[in-house]
């Protein structure tokens, strides 16, 4: 059996790396090393941190997301979003993060 195409094998690390990250924002963790991930799916996961409400990189990441939102669910690929994103929609999370 022959080895996954890299660009799959990485999209599915990056998908994985995002779900770590959005547990360790909901736990409390620090999650700004992640801002520079160079996958944007990585990046908005953790610029949603809880704690990151009103760091100007995460701020500056999740202005992207609002020019793009195809760009996050594209970043992907065949996969969707990890399953916490999935419960609403990235308006709703935009928002609740601002209100917070």
């Amino acid at each position: 059996m022959s080895a996954p195409p890299a660009n799959l094998a990485l999209k599915g690390f990056s998908y994985d790396l995002a779900t770590m990250v959005i547990a360790i924002g909901h736990l409390g963790g620090d999650t700004r090393p992640w801002l520079a991930d160079p996958h944007a799916g990585v990046r908005v996961c953790a610029a949603l941190a809880p704690h990151l409400a009103g760091n100007d990189t995460a701020e500056h990441v999740l202005m992207e997301l609002e020019r793009s939102p195809q760009a996050f669910s594209k970043s992907f690929g065949d996969m969707a979003p990890p399953l916490q994103l999935q419960s609403q929609s990235l308006q709703d999370l935009l928002a609740g993060r601002r209100a917070s």
